[in-house]
């Protein structure tokens, strides 16, 4: 029985083949094309890959171009099959010299595959993009929270960088041949990236200035709001003289609009998050409660929830010391994400407003001590021992669903 290494060809006789092509035998075939005019590409290429692919007896390339048309066209037949490319060879006209044609073909295989690669680093390219650009666009409620500051103290081409790598890995020395694409994809999406945190350090320069009126509001840049809430909030911070009533109003305005549908909305975002599916009959029945304006209801239904879910997430029950609970989770799990205008206070509402201590046998007085005004206040324990009566507003019920909000960012965090 004939050894399969060895194959007959016409005017050779008995050769010796090897099983495949190395990266460094094409890279000297794509470069000897190189090194030739045009219409002498396909035969340059292919004289130094059939070279390549006989052990015995050891051919040169110009031995090759040497041989006789049926012997080169056996060895082409055979470099065809080792580099898997019938289907590109077949389809190229039948009048090509087999050599033009194994050229082609090989050319054809490797665009192809670039070309895949290429458009995949491209494709999540645009992918980051786009979630980026949805994050911190002005006017579209977004995963806020997902924006780090870190995102953009690293070059953002550096994105491609790890495809990039793949590929070199991938096709060996011919990634060469595609390296002015590359540098030029990530030189592109470094461009966007640059423009993009531009902007993200306009936002921050924002927030910044909406902080000192959010903290007089007892309010903070929820994960939920579109990033143009922020922007109207620096506008009011603008204005002389500007008050607290105004920050709130323009979260009743927002949450508010169209019978509530942002609020809605948000609330609907909740229904996959692991620590609230179980809570979402409670929080359903206070959603509408507080449309229909019955915040009595509303508010003492999700105060319990927001220690449940933090109780959820630490996996351990925050029935005492939950001011500390709470504020440690925060600070250690909350996104950053414009944390002057967003974390900072949150922290600071939970642990001074929401489970500040107050005198409850004398709570009006006790609250005019701290500065507060029975009305303006929203204390979990007054509240929920029935001290704290005058507490039913649009707006702590709607911090009450913030608060919510805010842990649900925790989870989602956690989840990814």
């Amino acid at each position: 029985m004939q050894d399969k290494e060895y194959r007959d060809i016409p005017g050779l006789g008995k050769v010796k083949i090897g099983n495949g092509f190395s990266s460094g035998s094409i890279q000297s075939a794509l470069d000897a094309a190189k090194q030739t005019t045009q219409d002498k590409k396909g035969q340059a290429f292919s004289n130094a890959l059939l070279s390549s692919i006989i052990i015995e007896p050891k051919l040169t390339p110009t031995e090759i171009s040497e041989t006789s048309p049926a012997a080169r066209g056996a060895l082409v037949t055979i470099a065809v099959k080792l580099l898997d490319i019938e289907s590109d060879f077949d389809s190229l006209p039948p009048t090509l010299e087999p050599r033009t044609k194994l050229y082609q073909a090989f050319l054809k295989r490797l665009n192809r595959r670039v070309g895949s690669i290429i458009a995949a680093i491209a494709e999540k390219t645009q992918e980051t993009l786009a979630e980026t650009l949805s994050a911190i666009d002005l006017n579209v409620p977004g995963s806020n929270a997902h924006i780090t500051n870190q995102m953009f103290e690293e070059k953002f081409g550096d994105l491609v960088h790890p495809a990039i790598a793949s590929l070199q890995a991938s096709l060996g020395p011919l990634a060469s041949q595609v390296r002015s694409s590359l540098q030029g994809l990530s030189q592109s999406v470094y461009s966007v990236g640059k423009l993009i945190k531009q902007k993200y350090e306009e936002v921050e320069l924002d927030a910044q200035a909406a902080a000192p009126l959010l903290s007089k509001a007892n309010l903070w840049f929820p994960p939920s709001a579109p990033l143009a809430l922020l922007r109207a909030l620096s506008k009011v911070a603008e204005n002389e003289n500007p008050s607290p009533d105004q920050v709130e109003d323009l979260f009743l305005d927002y949450y508010g609009n169209n019978n509530w549908a942002a609020l809605s909305e948000m609330v609907d975002s909740w229904e996959d998050i692991p620590h609230f599916k179980n809570r979402m009959a409670i929080i359903k029945d206070a959603l509408k409660a507080h449309i229909e304006g019955m915040y009595t209801l509303s508010i003492p239904a999700l105060l319990p929830q927001i220690e449940g879910v933090a109780g959820n997430i630490l996996g351990m029950s925050i029935a005492r010391k939950t001011k500390g609970h709470i504020g440690e989770l925060l600070e250690e799990e909350y996104p950053i994400v414009f944390s002057t205008a967003s974390k900072d206070l949150l922290i600071r509402f939970v642990t001074e407003v929401l489970y500040t201590g107050a005198d409850y046998d004398n709570f009006g007085s006790s609250l005019e001590s701290m500065g507060f005004a029975e009305s303006d206040f929203l204390n979990r324990p007054a509240i929920l021992h029935g001290v704290h009566i005058n507490y039913a507003n649009e707006g702590h019920s709607l911090r009450a669903f913030l608060l919510l909000d805010a842990l649900g960012a925790i989870c989602g965090k956690d989840d990814e």
